[in-house]
């Protein structure tokens, strides 16, 4: 890796770069498995999350994490889609 692979492109990344590699990466059966519980289940918790989910709780809180950098969910006391979260679900409207 030589200087230039630091003064091009990823110099004058915003961001959005990394996103996509992060949802390249991602196992979006996972997401929409996740988004589905969230949505189906309201007010739910992490650990009820993870159980609702059939899933490791350190991967659903991973998976979690990584939903909420991306803008699909909001956590404030409560775990809840954005409207783009339901986008993944394939509703527009929640």
């Amino acid at each position: 890796m030589g200087y230039e692979d630091w003064t091009g492109d990823h110099a004058r990344d915003d961001g959005s770069a990394c996103k996509r590699d992060a949802l390249r990466r991602a196992d979006l059966g996972l997401v929409r498995r996740i988004a589905r519980c969230i949505a189906d289940n309201r007010g739910i918790n992490r650990t009820q999350l993870a159980s609702r989910c059939r899933m490791k709780y350190t991967s659903c809180i991973s998976y979690l994490d990584f939903m909420v950098a991306m803008g699909m969910v909001t956590v404030h006391g409560r775990i809840g889609l954005t409207d783009h979260g339901y986008r993944v679900l394939g509703r527009i409207t929640p």
